[in-house]
């Protein structure tokens, strides 16, 4: 026994060997995490995308502000054009739900959103080889803004309070989407 424990303090449990192991153990789990986000590259992305909706949505609600921050859409067209519908309405509505119901602000307006939401992006996958920002913004506003709008209006909401929303909403996914659709679309291998 005590030969053993001679062996590992004199070759393993050495100042620089514990370093040289722990830098092969760190290069290792490096390698690992790449090679599965590369193997499951359309299951990574979903999560990432769904956790910053998620948290920006319910950061933004717990402070109580009105402005639609959460970059729902952008990453909704990614998914789209990166894995398909499924999961672009997955990314869209699972983590807009999740927030609402985590923040106890689950209304009639978080399924009207979620609805509209789909549309725009059943809408988008209907014209794939046209310009994308141009149809993304033009579905967003027709399906999102307008039908949400007679919708909200439909279910008794504040007309003030919508305008507001529609407004800066419209705008924030303006600047999303000219911004960042492209780059974001190229660094994860989307066909945008």
């Amino acid at each position: 026994m005590n030969k053993l424990k001679n062996i590992f303090s004199k070759y393993v449990f050495k100042k620089d060997r514990i370093n040289f192991f722990l830098i092969i153990n760190v290069l290792i789990a490096i390698l690992l995490v790449v090679f599965l986000f590369i193997r499951f590259k359309t299951l990574w992305l979903m999560v990432i995308f769904s956790l910053i909706i998620f948290f920006v949505r319910w950061k933004r609600q717990m402070l109580g502000i009105h402005l639609t921050l959460e970059p729902i859409i952008l990453f909704s067209v990614i998914m789209l054009k990166l894995a398909g519908l499924k999961y672009a309405l997955v990314v869209s509505m699972l983590p807009v739900l999740l927030s609402d119901l985590i923040s106890g602000r689950l209304r009639q307006g978080t399924f009207i959103s979620m609805f509209c939401k789909g549309l725009v992006l059943f809408c988008i996958s209907l014209f794939p080889g046209q310009n994308l920002i141009l149809i993304t913004i033009i579905s967003y506003i027709i399906f999102n803004e307008g039908i949400g709008t007679v919708m909200a209006l439909l279910a008794g909401c504040e007309i003030d309070r919508i305008l507001t929303q529609v407004f800066t909403s419209t705008i924030i996914r303006l600047v999303y989407l000219n911004l960042f659709l492209m780059p974001l679309c190229r660094l994860v291998g989307a066909m945008c």
